[in-house]
C-alpha cells in the first residue's frame, strides 16, 4: 500500500472496505463460478467480522455498501452478453451492457443496504445478534422477489450450497430461505467468536453453535434421505417415462431462421424414438415458435399425441385474438382431448418480453403477462408449470404444487446465456425448487442446462451443453405435499420485527440526540 502513494483518507477507505470485498469476490464467485459449497459458510466471516458491533453509522453503511455492489456486480456480470444481443457498434454494446450492470447492481445494493442499516442500531457483538443479521440478511435479498415491476431474485446465498443436497433439504421444512438463513448465521457465529479474540466463553459458544447448527442441519437431511430410500418414498406415486428434447438455436440467430425450421430440430428428436414408451414429452421455451392456437403444427402435434397415447407440453405462443393479446405459454397436448391448455408466463423479462410502463406508451406491448397461477390438468394428473425466469420465483412453483401438482415442469430459453456462467445459475434455482416442492422437476431448456431432478435435488439425467440432444428418463408423480409447499415463506415475519425494532431505536437516538443538542 505504501508503493501506492496513498494519502491518510484513501488508506482509511481501503482499509476499511478490503474485508467486505474479499466477501463479495468469495460468494460471487460461489454462486457463478465455482461449485464449493463448503467455503459459503466461512465466506461471509470477513464481512461479519467487519460490521458487527461496528459503531458508527457511516462507516457501517460504507463498508455494507461496498460489499452489496461488488456481490451483485460478479452476479449480474452475465448482462454483458447484451452486447450481442443488440445490432449496434461493440463499444456501444458494451457500454449499454455495463451501465446495465451498474443500474441493477445498484437497485439490488441499495435495497439490501437499507434492510441492514437497521442493524447497526441494534448490534452489540452479540451472540444473539448472527440470528438478527442473518435474517435481515436474506430478507434484504427477499425483497428482489416481491417488489413490484422490477422484481428480479437472481441472487440468493442459498444457491451457493445447492450441490450440498444432505444441508439443502432443510429448504423442504421452510423453503430456501430459510437455508440461506443458516447460511449467514453460521458465518455470523463464527465472526464473533473470531472478535472476541480470546478463548472465553463467548468464543466456546460462538464456534460451538455454528458447528451444531451445521451438524443438526446435515444430519436431518442424512436422516431425510436415507429414510426415504429405505422406505421407499422416493419411488412413490405413479412412474411416467419421460423424454426431454434439448434444441441447440442460439437465441440471437432464433429469429433470423424460419420457425418451421426451429422447430425441425425437435422433430427430428421426436422420429429418433419410440414414443409408444413414452407418457410424457417436455419441449424448451419456444420450441414451437408459433402461436400454438392458430398454427400447423398444432394439428400435427395432437396427431403424435393420440396416435402415441403420450402428452407432449411445449413451449409456445397463445393469441387471443379477441382482445389482442399475446402470450408466452407452455401448452400441453393430451391423447384424450382435442383441446389445447396452456399455461401463461406470468413473469415476463423486461425489454425482452415486454417494455416496462409501455403501455404509457403504445396500446399494445410486446406481450402480456398470464394472471391464473394454476397447474393444468393431464391424463396423469395435475402438473405445475414454470417458463424461463420464473424458475427463479420460489412462489409459481409452490402455489402450484399446494393445489395439486404432482411434478413441476420448466422450459426454458438459456441460449442468451451463451456461455456464461448465468446457465448454471439458472439451473441452480430448478434444484432449488425441487427441493422445496418435493417434486421431480422436469426442465426443458434450449441450448441447456436440460435435466431430470429428483424431489431431493440430485440429478438423474442431464444435458449440460449446449448441443441438441435428448434425455430419456423415468420420473414420479407425487401426491405428498412438503410443510413449505403448504405455507410458503415465514420467515419474512421475524425479519418485519427485527426492523421495526431496528426503526424504533434509530428514531428515539434522533431525538434523544435532539433534546440533548437542546439542554
Amino acid at each position: 500500500m505504501k508503493n501506492l502513494n496513498l494519502n491518510p483518507k484513501q488508506k482509511t477507505f481501503i482499509k476499511r472496505i478490503y474485508l467486505p470485498c474479499i466477501s463479495a469476490v468469495i460468494m460471487g464467485l460461489l454462486q457463478t463460478c465455482f461449485d464449493a459449497p463448503l467455503l459459503c459458510f466461512v465466506g461471509l466471516v470477513p464481512l461479519c467480522i467487519s460490521v458487527i458491533n461496528e459503531h458508527s453509522f457511516s462507516v457501517y453503511i460504507m463498508k455494507f455498501s461496498a460489499f452489496a455492489f461488488l456481490y451483485y456486480i460478479i452476479n449480474f456480470s452475465f448482462f454483458i452478453k447484451i452486447t450481442d444481443l443488440v445490432s449496434v457498434p461493440k463499444i456501444i454494446g458494451t457500454a449499454v451492457s455495463l451501465f446495465v450492470i451498474i443500474i441493477i447492481s445498484s437497485f439490488a445494493s441499495l435495497i439490501l443496504v437499507l434492510v441492514m442499516s437497521v442493524f447497526q442500531k441494534i448490534t452489540k457483538g452479540r451472540i444473539t445478534d448472527s440470528f438478527l443479521f442473518a435474517f435481515l440478511f436474506v430478507f434484504g435479498e427477499y425483497i428482489m422477489e416481491i417488489i413490484p415491476f422490477v422484481s428480479f431474485p437472481w441472487s440468493r446465498i442459498e444457491l451457493s450450497c445447492i450441490s450440498l443436497t444432505p444441508f439443502m433439504q432443510i429448504a423442504s421444512l421452510f423453503g430456501g430461505r430459510f437455508a440461506g438463513i443458516i447460511i449467514v448465521s453460521i458465518n455470523a457465529l463464527i465472526a464473533v467468536g473470531i472478535k472476541s479474540y480470546a478463548l472465553n466463553k463467548k468464543t466456546v459458544t460462538s464456534f460451538a453453535s455454528a458447528v451444531i447448527i451445521y451438524l443438526l442441519v446435515f444430519s436431518f437431511g442424512l436422516i431425510k434421505i436415507n429414510s426415504e430410500i429405505k422406505t421407499n418414498a422416493l419411488s412413490e406415486g405413479d412412474k411416467i417415462n419421460v423424454l426431454i428434447a434439448q434444441g441447440s438455436v442460439m437465441g440471437a440467430e432464433k429469429w433470423g431462421i424460419s420457425k418451421n425450421k426451429v422447430f425441425l430440430e425437435y422433430d427430428e428428436i421426436l422420429k429418433q424414438v419410440d414414443l409408444n414408451k413414452v407418457d410424457l414429452v417436455v419441449m424448451p421455451e419456444t420450441a414451437l415458435c408459433e402461436n400454438i392456437n392458430e398454427s400447423s403444427v398444432t394439428s400435427y402435434l395432437k396427431d403424435i399425441s393420440k396416435n402415441t397415447d403420450t402428452v407432449i407440453a411445449t413451449g409456445s405462443f397463445y393469441y387471443d385474438r379477441d382482445n389482442d393479446k399475446q402470450y408466452n405459454t407452455l401448452s400441453y397436448i393430451s391423447p384424450d382431448t382435442d383441446e389445447v391448455f396452456s399455461y401463461f408466463k406470468q413473469r415476463l423479462v423486461p425489454f425482452g418480453e415486454y417494455v416496462p410502463f409501455g403501455k404509457l406508451l403504445s396500446d399494445k406491448n410486446s406481450l402480456e403477462a398470464g394472471n391464473n397461477n394454476f397447474a393444468i390438468s393431464t391424463p396423469y394428473g395435475k402438473m405445475a408449470s414454470v417458463v424461463c425466469i420464473e424458475s427463479i420465483y420460489s412462489s409459481i412453483a409452490r402455489k402450484q404444487v399446494k393445489n395439486g401438482a404432482k411434478i413441476i415442469l420448466i422450459a426454458t430459453n438459456d441460449s442468451w446465456f451463451e456461455n456464461t456462467a448465468a446457465r448454471e445459475q439458472h439451473f441452480r434455482h430448478s434444484r432449488l425448487r425441487a427441493i422445496e416442492n418435493g417434486r421431480y422437476v422436469l426442465r426443458a431448456a434450449n441450448c441447456g442446462i436440460s435435466s431430470v431432478i429428483m424431489p431431493c435435488g440430485e440429478i438423474t439425467g442431464i444435458i449440460s451443453n449446449s448441443e441438441r440432444g435428448k434425455i430419456i428418463s423415468e420420473a414420479r408423480l407425487i401426491s405428498k405435499r412438503t410443510l413449505y409447499a403448504m405455507t410458503g415463506d415465514l420467515f419474512w415475519y421475524i425479519s418485519l420485527v427485527i426492523i421495526l425494532i431496528g426503526i424504533n431505536k434509530m428514531v428515539k437516538q434522533k431525538y434523544s440526540y435532539k433534546f440533548l443538542n437542546k439542554v
